[in-house]
């Protein structure tokens, strides 16, 4: 049963017997004399082993005599079978006029036990005035008269003994009860002056724990210790005190260096005190700071729930519609797989585990001419007047199903009345349902009978096309073999020319490069020693033909240079570029400071190269770099190197799955058309007259067939007046070579 009612727990009368009361969030707004209150309230109607729940900055610290710590975090606590204290409380004027009216209301009574009424004038007039408070010093009863102790201050009522303490007496009475609270026992101090009504009065103070009590309670007696004697005295006592007088100062005296010395005490005591409350301040501290962390935290974490459980109660229904749609689909799967069945044009069978037919489709019953009423619940071997009971199909059923639950193309033949010969191809797979319930055998049935008809014929055409095949192999071995005796006398006449292209590459170096180093020496002594004899135009003729004879030697090195590579032996060795690179421009140095040019190399690679056919292919570059330059221009030439794969590369004819080298050569000269980049690389093309720019068309023709025996390609890229760049990607390394250890050895190869 769940009770709503609007219920004010500090004034109502409180409900009982309750196994879990749930106050979160309330008392922190409350002062402590109020918390106290209402904690008393819940102990009071709470059962034995009840339950009491607070919120996370609330605590049960005001009365723990009634309430044990269950789950510190979650601030569960539980009642304590301890008596209750409950105090009805209603507002201050509606309990002083019933306190008013029931006095009223009373009849004297005459007690007529005057021993007990003797005893209680002794008490009131002769014990000591005293107070009774409880652990916060706050006075819980009076006893006697402590109005020369006691005094309330302007402001705000209070019941605190330290507030309400003459003065004076405050800090003796903090130490007294403080020092009786920790020793658990009678504290005393004696002999405290204190001025009373203008008075010097000494004055004793007792703190006294009282036994057996619920909460911590103490009584305060004050005793006054100051001698009453009669005012009038005689002159007899008065001499009496004048002779007395030096004895009262010295022991004045005394009791003044007795206070200051436990006043010495009671400060070092207080320091002490002192500090321990403050390690406990700060021990406080740290754990209101840790306990706020944590707050955090779990404020935090229940954010993240309240997110989860948001996430989780959206994923809920999206699963929810997720469900449904699958439902709706399962259903729309298996009227789309009745529709797949009943219209498939292979024959199905559909069987039970004792081989009994569950269902079969339209192609079915058409191919074997059988009508649903006799199929459907019939052992599949009493189909047909028993036409399907033969060997394989049992086999089938009996033995290869039951090892492997998918068969694929497995053929049988069978003759059917009425149909004749069949060759069918089955295919079967064993249906299991997770419960294991029912196990079913779906049977496909192919009929292959024309494609069989069809194999035999192609096999009879592929033989007799075989045997055509093996004639003509036989005609074209004999062609081959004619082919390669000719090939063989090809070879022969070819290793003739070789060797005579060697005997004129030798008469070329000697035979005919002699007569034209005659030539040049001639006419340059001819100008040197006749130039006075000769006249201006002998003068330019003896040049011309100077320049020719030059010329016309260029052109037979280079020929011969161009020749070499195709005949000298190609040994390849593993450099790094930077080194024949390097070579280039020492030996191009004089032509370099001729024309003020500037050739840069950059950071280059090792590759796998013919040394002096790469060397030779660099120096033709740079050559025609420095060579193409714009009138009165000081030539720039880069060449640099790096290593890159081949699937990074846009390149045609390179293999992606390689690495390569890609070397580099860039200049700022006059440039080219991009129409000629191919037909620069002819042997004998030139794109500029010899007057302008003089050379043999020969050295990038050259340059073009080292890369081919490096297995690279090169392209030139270039614009007119904004030079050119020659890009060669080479393949960085011979596998032969890797499987070795680094070294500069040479390899000889041809590739």
């Amino acid at each position: 049963m769940c009770v709503f009612a609007v219920h004010n727990f500090l004034k109502d009368p409180p409900f009982g017997k309750m196994d879990l009361i749930s106050c979160r969030n309330v008392l922190i707004y409350f002062e402590p004399y109020l918390q106290k209150k209402a904690l008393t309230t819940f102990h009071y109607v709470l059962n034995p082993d009840g339950f009491l729940l607070l919120g996370k900055s609330e605590t049960t610290s005001g009365v723990p005599d009634l309430f044990s710590e269950v789950a510190k975090s979650d601030k569960i606590y539980s009642r304590k079978d301890v008596p209750s204290k409950f105090v009805q409380v209603v507002n201050r004027r509606s309990e002083l006029d019933f306190n008013k009216i029931e006095e009223s209301k009373k009849p004297e009574k005459k007690d007529p036990d005057f021993q007990s009424k003797a005893d209680e004038i002794m008490l009131k007039k002769y014990t000591p005035a005293g107070v009774v408070v409880n652990e916060v010093m706050d006075i819980v009863q009076y006893r006697g008269k402590t109005g020369p102790y006691l005094e309330q201050t302007s402001g705000k009522p209070s019941h605190n003994l330290i507030t309400l303490a003459a003065q004076g007496l405050a800090f003796e009475l903090r130490n007294i009860l403080h020092k009786a609270k920790q020793e658990n026992a009678e504290a005393k101090k004696e002999n405290i002056p204190v001025k009373i009504n203008g008075d010097l009065l000494t004055i004793t103070i007792e703190a006294i724990p009282i036994p057996n009590t619920i909460e911590p309670y103490f009584l305060v007696l004050f005793h006054d210790t100051s001698s009453k004697g009669n005012k009038q005295k005689s002159e007899a006592d008065v001499a009496k005190t004048k002779k007395s007088s030096d004895n009262k100062k010295d022991q004045r005296i005394k009791q003044l260096e007795q206070e200051l010395v436990d006043t010495r005490e009671d400060m070092r005591n207080i320091t002490e005190d002192q500090e321990v409350a403050i390690e406990e301040l700060q021990s406080a501290n740290e754990e209101l700071m840790s306990g706020s962390e944590e707050l955090q935290s779990l404020n935090e974490e229940l954010e993240t729930s309240k997110e989860e459980l948001q996430s989780t109660n959206e994923e809920l229904v999206v699963l929810n519609q997720e469900m449904s749609s699958l439902n709706e689909q399962i259903e729309a799967e298996r009227n789309y797989s009745e529709s797949i069945v009943a219209n498939i044009r292979e024959p199905l069978l559909v069987l039970d585990k004792n081989l009994r037919i569950r269902t079969a489709n339209n192609a079915f019953y058409k191919q074997f001419k059988l009508n649903e009423k006799e199929t459907v619940g019939a052992l599949v071997y009493d189909l047909g007047n028993k036409m399907w009971d033969f060997p394989e199909l049992r086999k089938l059923f009996e033995e290869v199903i039951p090892k492997n639950p998918i068969i694929v193309d497995y053929e049988v033949i069978q003759s059917f009345p009425d149909i004749g010969e069949l060759h069918l191809l089955l295919n079967a797979r064993e249906v299991v349902k997770d419960d294991e319930s029912e196990n079913l055998i779906l049977l496909s049935l192919e009929d292959i009978t024309e494609q069989v008809k069809e194999r035999e014929k192609r096999r009879e055409i592929q033989e007799r096309h075989t045997r055509e095949l093996n004639e003509k192999i036989e005609a074209r071995t004999a062609e081959l073999k004619s082919a390669n005796e000719e090939l063989k006398k090809t070879n022969e006449e070819l290793i003739s020319m070789n060797k005579e292209l060697e005997a004129f590459t030798y008469i070329s170096s000697h035979d005919l490069q002699e007569p034209l180093r005659k030539i040049q020496t001639f006419a340059g002594r001819i100008l040197e020693k006749e130039d006075q004899n000769l006249s201006e135009k002998g003068k330019t003729y003896f040049s011309l033909m100077q320049n020719a004879a030059e010329r016309m030697q260029k052109l037979i090195d280079d020929l011969l240079a161009f020749s070499r590579l195709n005949t000298t032996e190609r040994k390849f060795e593993r450099v790094n570029l930077k080194t024949i690179a390097d070579e280039v421009k020492a030996n191009l140095s004089d032509k370099i400071k001729e024309q003020q040019a500037t050739v840069d190399v950059g950071e280059m690679c090792e590759a796998d190269v013919i040394v002096f056919q790469f060397r030779q292919l660099i120096h033709n570059l740079v050559s025609n770099a420095i060579k193409f330059t714009k009138p009165g221009a000081k030539p720039h030439v880069r060449i640099k190197s790096r290593i890159v794969k081949g699937t990074k590369l846009k390149v045609k004819d390179l293999n992606p799955e390689k690495e390569y080298c890609h070397i580099s050569v860039s200049d700022k000269g006059i440039g080219f058309e991009e129409k000629y980049s191919e037909k620069i690389f002819e042997v004998f093309q030139k794109l500029h007259s010899k007057d302008v720019y003089p050379g043999t068309g020969i050295g990038l023709a050259t340059v073009k067939k080292i890369v081919h025996h490096h297995n690279g390609i090169i392209n030139a890229k270039s614009a007119i007046n904004k030079g050119s760049t020659f890009d060669i990607y080479i393949p960085l390394y011979d596998k032969k070579i890797d499987e070795k250890p680094k070294s500069s050895t040479p390899r000889t190869a041809n590739r």
